[in-house]
Formats: C-alpha cells, sequence, structure tokens
C-alpha cells in the first residue's frame, strides 16, 4: 500500500463517524467464534462487492486491506490499529489483546469513540458564539478605528482636549485597527498552542507548570480528565485480568502520549519503590478522583470502582464543558456591546467638553 494513500486513509478513518459501526462488526464476529483473518476477509469483501469502482477511496476497505497485510505477516492484532486509531484507543486495543479480551476493547472503542463524539459536538456547537463574537469584536474595534476615531476627530481635532474616556476609546480601537489580520493570526495562533501543548507539554523538571495549566488555563482540566478517564478505564480492564499492576502500568506507558505517559511513568516508580498501590492515584493527574480511589484501593472491588469513578469522570466533562463554552461566548457579546457603548460614550464626552 502506497505510504501517502495510507496516511491519507488512516486520517480519514481516524474521523470516520462508520468506525464505531466497523469496530461493532469486528467484535460481533469475533465473539462468534470466527478467525480474525476470516472477518477481515469477508468485510473487505463485502465492501468490494458493493462499491467496486470506488473502494479504494472508502476508508474503512482500506483498514481492512492493510489488517489483512499486517496479520498476514504474523504481527499482534493490535498492529493492525496501529496508526488508525487514536492513542488512546489502541490503549485499550492492546490493553484488550494483553488481557485476552479483545472483544471488550473494541466495545470499549466504540463507547469511547461516541463519548468524544458527543463532547465534539457539544464543543463544536458550543464554539460557535465565542467565534463569531471574536470575529464582531475585531470587526467592532476595526470599524471604530476606521470610522469612528476619524468622526470624533471631526467634531474635535485636537487630542489634548479628550478626556480620558475617549482618549482609551481611541488607543483600544487602534490596538486592532490597525492590523486586524495580525489579531486574527494571534487567535488562530492560540488554538494551534493548545492543539501542540494539551498532548505533548511536560516538563519533568518543573511538573508545576502543567499542573498549574491543568487546574485554571480553560480546555487543559477537561483534557486532564478526559485522559484520567481513559487511563483509568485501561488500568481496571488489565488488572480485572489479572495483570500486575507494574505491567499493567508499563503497557499503558508505552502505548500513551508525552503527557500521560509522564504521569504513568511517575506511578511506575512509586511502585517500584515499594509503595503501596493507593499511592498511584495521589496524583494531580487524577485531581479528586484520585483521592477516592486512594481510599478505595483499600476494598474489595477496586477494579469495579476504577470503572465507575472513569465513567463519573468523563461524563462531567460533556455536561460541564459546553456550559463553560457558553459562559466565555456570553462574556464576549458583553465585550461587544461594551465596546459600543464605549465609543458612545467617547463621542459625548469630547461633545461634553466642546460645549462646556
Amino acid at each position: 500500500m502506497n505510504e501517502v494513500y495510507k496516511k491519507i486513509m488512516m486520517l480519514r478513518f481516524s474521523s470516520s463517524s462508520k468506525k464505531a459501526r466497523l469496530f461493532n462488526k469486528l467484535a460481533s464476529r469475533m465473539r462468534s467464534g470466527t478467525q480474525i483473518m476470516t472477518v477481515f476477509t469477508d468485510m473487505a469483501n463485502r465492501i468490494e462487492t458493493k462499491d467496486k469502482d470506488f473502494k479504494w477511496m472508502n476508508p474503512q476497505y482500506a483498514f481492512l486491506i492493510n489488517a489483512i497485510s499486517v496479520y498476514g505477516s504474523g504481527k499482534e492484532l493490535s498492529e493492525c490499529f496501529n496508526g488508525w486509531v487514536s492513542s488512546t484507543q489502541l490503549v485499550l486495543i492492546k490493553t484488550g489483546e494483553q488481557s485476552g479480551q479483545m472483544t471488550e476493547a473494541l466495545a470499549s472503542c466504540v463507547e469511547l469513540e461516541k463519548k468524544l463524539q458527543l463532547i465534539s459536538k457539544a464543543v463544536k456547537s458550543s464554539m460557535r458564539m465565542p467565534v463569531i463574537a471574536v470575529f464582531a469584536l475585531v470587526g467592532l474595534l476595526y470599524g471604530a478605528y476606521t470610522q469612528g476615531v476619524p468622526i470624533m476627530l471631526e467634531v474635535s481635532s485636537d487630542v489634548s482636549t479628550w478626556g480620558s474616556i475617549s482618549t482609551n476609546f481611541k488607543n483600544l480601537s487602534a490596538v486592532v485597527g490597525q492590523s486586524p489580520f495580525a489579531s486574527l493570526l494571534i487567535v488562530f495562533l492560540l488554538g494551534l498552542f493548545y492543539k501542540i501543548t494539551l498532548p505533548n507539554l511536560t516538563i519533568s523538571s518543573i511538573p508545576s507548570i502543567r499542573n498549574i495549566l491543568d487546574k485554571y488555563f480553560p480546555f487543559y482540566d477537561a483534557y486532564r480528565r478526559i485522559q484520567a478517564s481513559i487511563f483509568l478505564k485501561s488500568l481496571a480492564t488489565l488488572l480485572a485480568s489479572g495483570v500486575r499492576v507494574n505491567d499493567a502500568l508499563e503497557l499503558i506507558l508505552k502505548n500513551s502520549n508525552r503527557y500521560v505517559s509522564y504521569h504513568v511513568n511517575e506511578m511506575k516508580i512509586k511502585i517500584g519503590s515499594g509503595k503501596g498501590l493507593e499511592s498511584i492515584f495521589e496524583t494531580p493527574f487524577l485531581g479528586e478522583d484520585g483521592e477516592d480511589l486512594s481510599d478505595m484501593a483499600k476494598g474489595d472491588d477496586l477494579e469495579g470502582a476504577i470503572r465507575e469513578v472513569s465513567e463519573e469522570s468523563i461524563q462531567s466533562v460533556i455536561e460541564e464543558l459546553p456550559m463553560k463554552l457558553n459562559i466565555v461566548g456570553k462574556l464576549m457579546i458583553i465585550g461587544c456591546i461594551g465596546v459600543v457603548l464605549f465609543g458612545v460614550a467617547s463621542l459625548y464626552e469630547i461633545i461634553g467638553n466642546i460645549t462646556g
């Protein structure tokens, strides 16, 4: 398979809404005892028959053909998913492979996919107002600088006679008005900063920096809770299958991004130093959930407790994140109204100074 074509299909497959259905089919066939190679081949043949002329444009077909090639070469089943699913889903799949619960792992991937789609849908819906407000705010300030300030200068060309309100309004509008595209570029770069730093920003020598970001900066806390939830789900699956804690942490460590790997490595160090199981939950990565699990670690159903906390954590993100984004959007709309009122007040101040 051509590498460029493969990369394109990987991107399309990872974002495909049909991925969950394909996983459900795989799990169902595997549960019935069908050999996995037969499952891959049958599903690929069905797509080929149904969509013969355009099969190579189908990301599901590309995944299945690649899986047939990879698994047929003697590699492990989880390697068929490497690059085609997110790192978090790959952790679940490798967890299931290690524990002999592959069908359950695929079901967990489907469940996770649905939850992440819910979050994504909620975020996209909630982001409309903030995005519109950003463009409206930039547009208002640009209009104030190019249209409003000249009107104010026509009323009184001597800026030294302006009051503090009108002077501050002129200075504020100049910040954006002189270069509106630069302002929009800053917003774009801020979004890019989040995209890069969320999964990668971890400074081992100064861990407090990321801990502060996770606690106080928008989106970082939501990202932490989602990743913590996935980590707990993977850990519970492995422990329930009899895998030792240290081995479970090692497996998760190898298949996680930089941010999660750093925290999992800290847990491994604690276990390696002879500390009890409850110690791994005492970390900023798990937050309050970790404190609860540290107490529950002494009980007789730790795996069940971990799963329950994991579900509650990701559900709270689904509920809370859209609410926070709506608040941000409303605050920005209020900011737009404030700019308009600021401009009106500035004009009245200038007129008042002249007539007074």
